[in-house]
């Protein structure tokens, strides 16, 4: 049932893609225009990759704060392996679960912290990801006020953003942890005893709060990057008429969109989303948003396929 799950989520991806391009929507000659611009292309590429350098980074300080140390030749290769199961899996989070197991080996006496470091990077991925988003809407605010559909969507994440830092608070609180409403939902909730694991492993983080905060400015800068890579990929496609500015709440409000488990890699969800965010964005009918989330997601998938390299050779010397 999985493998007919993922076939019939591939094939819609692709089906997406393949009615954008008859119905006018994916406009591939206007993609193959950024050949033109070649230097405007490098200079996206090497954004990205210093984009994935950070994501990396962020996870390796969470790692050290449960007092787990692996050294980059060890880990380097594990955080390929998630990102290319994330580009062939339903999802942007499903690398993870593939990830976990291999940190888990290199930390079989503390399995629930390794896991619980996973879990906490995609947190403060997000919780990075919605402040900046917030922020854009804030500054976009004329434009986001036209539409339904924009101020529906930054209400969700203004309320998404403010239940994620209580959340966060909560987790934290050493006397929340200890009053009976509390232990009583986490000896009562499914799979009580994981939820329990997982609430002491993130608790530990309530004395090295200054790795937190740490880890939250590297993911705001993270998505900085990712937002200047995608401003200068529509540079290359010779699109000029948006500030960056409006770039805060399009690219993070299309990459929340794409982290849904539709489609692999959020092939043609992506191209959906952005093509509507751009048409709001700019008031008329455009192809820009769907052509640059296509360069996008095909300079991603080429650096995550070193995945494939380190999947292979790193199985081998696990077995030996």
């Amino acid at each position: 049932m999985k493998t007919l799950a993922y076939i019939f989520k591939a094939g819609l991806g692709i089906a997406l893609v393949a009615y954008m391009i008859y119905s006018g929507k994916l406009d591939l000659h206007s993609i193959s225009r950024v050949i033109d611009n070649l230097w405007l292309l490098s200079l996206a590429i090497l954004i990205i990759i210093f984009a994935l350098s950070t994501t990396y980074y962020r996870w390796k300080i969470l790692l050290s704060g449960q007092d787990i140390y692996c050294n980059n030749r060890d880990l380097i290769p594990i955080f390929y392996i998630g990102l290319f199961f994330s580009s062939i899996l339903p999802g942007a989070v499903s690398g993870d679960i593939i990830k976990s197991a291999y940190i888990i080996k290199k930390a079989p006496d503390k399995k629930t912290s390794a896991v619980m470091t996973i879990i906490l990077d995609r947190v403060i991925g997000l919780l990075g990801l919605m402040l900046i988003c917030c922020i854009g809407f804030l500054i976009n605010m004329e434009i986001v006020w036209k539409h339904a559909t924009l101020r529906s969507l930054s209400l969700v994440m203004g309320c998404s953003l403010i239940a994620l830092i209580i959340f966060s608070i909560i987790g934290l609180s050493k006397r929340v942890g200890r009053t009976k409403w509390f232990n009583y939902f986490m000896d009562h909730i499914p799979f009580s005893r994981i939820a329990r694991e997982l609430y002491d492993a993130f608790h530990i983080y309530r004395h090295k709060r200054r790795i937190l905060a740490y880890a939250l400015l590297i993911s705001m800068a993270n998505h900085i990057f990712c937002i200047l890579g995608f401003f200068i990929i529509t540079r290359a496609l010779g699109f000029g008429i948006l500030s960056i500015s409006s770039y805060l709440f399009i690219v993070p409000t299309g990459m929340l969109t794409m982290a849904i488990p539709i489609t692999p890699a959020g092939i043609g969800v992506g191209q959906a989303a952005f093509l509507k965010l751009f048409e709001w964005s700019i008031g008329t009918k455009t192809t820009i948003g769907a052509d640059a989330i296509t360069i996008w997601q095909a300079i991603s998938l080429f650096i995550f396929m070193f995945g494939v390299y380190f999947y292979v050779t790193y199985r081998r010397t696990l077995k030996e």
